[in-house]
């Protein structure tokens, strides 16, 4: 996926900005939260839409990513 939209690290983790045809879609910050032993995903967009979508994307990604090890991706809205 880091080939195909920018990414910039974060204390902790990673930004990735979904910047398509010029066009601004929105981020997602991945952030380890070793207390918990998580992933924390926060997404940020202009709207509803565009946040779920990048949600989506990023889900897909991490389950495929994640499939030997069994991961179990979980959404919360805060």
């Amino acid at each position: 996926m880091g080939r195909k939209i920018d990414t910039a690290e974060l204390p902790g983790g990673l930004r990735l900005t979904f910047n398509r045809d010029g066009i601004f879609r929105g981020y997602g910050d991945l952030l380890i939260d070793e207390a918990n032993n998580a992933l924390i995903m926060e997404v940020r967009a202009e709207d509803e839409e565009k946040a779920t979508n990048i949600a989506g994307v990023l889900d897909r990604h991490l389950v495929r990513f994640g499939e030997r090890d069994e991961l179990v991706v979980e959404f919360r809205r805060v």
